[in-house]
């Protein structure tokens, strides 16, 4: 993968890769899209949502294909990237990724879930370069909240 000039913004650089930012994440009100506590902002889940109606709802290999869901989980890297600079102002203010994970619900012989994620972190490499290399974990559940098929969240560092 070859990453945008690091003179440019985050979001210069995903427009460049043909990617943008869609609306922040909103709630009702029960839970926060990001808690900050000082240099450090925690992301809550992401699910696939087109404004108050979820979307991609079952199962990874059965209602939905392998290659359907990576463009999913691109999305959702959009969406809690949404989130953040809504919390924070800037993605520029990002100093790096430090840990995504995501779910996924699949049949039960499905294996590929890293590969999915893959999808995911491709977004946050090309919006911050070295400092979107993060850990991470991919990992099959059984269920997801309103029957979404994968499910988001991150934690990222910021400068002050």
């Amino acid at each position: 993968m070859v990453f945008a000039s690091q003179n440019l913004s985050p979001e210069q650089r995903l427009a460049d890769a043909g990617l943008f930012l869609p609306p922040p994440l909103t709630t009702a009100n029960l839970f926060s899209p990001t808690s900050r506590d000082g240099h450090l902002v925690y992301v809550s889940g992401h699910v696939p949502k087109l404004g108050d109606t979820f979307v991609h709802l079952g199962k990874i290999g059965a209602e939905i294909s392998a290659e359907q869901a990576k463009p999913i989980a691109r999305q959702l890297a959009l969406s809690c990237l949404a989130s953040i600079k809504a919390e924070i102002g800037e993605l520029a203010r990002v100093r790096r990724i430090l840990k995504m994970i995501g779910f996924f619900v699949t049949v039960p012989e499905f294996t590929a879930h890293s590969a999915l994620l893959n999808s995911a972190s491709e977004v946050l490499l090309s919006a911050f370069a070295d400092a979107g290399q993060h850990a991470r974990s991919a990992i099959g559940v059984a269920s997801l909240p309103h029957g979404a098929a994968m499910e988001i969240e991150m934690v990222v560092a910021v400068h002050a």
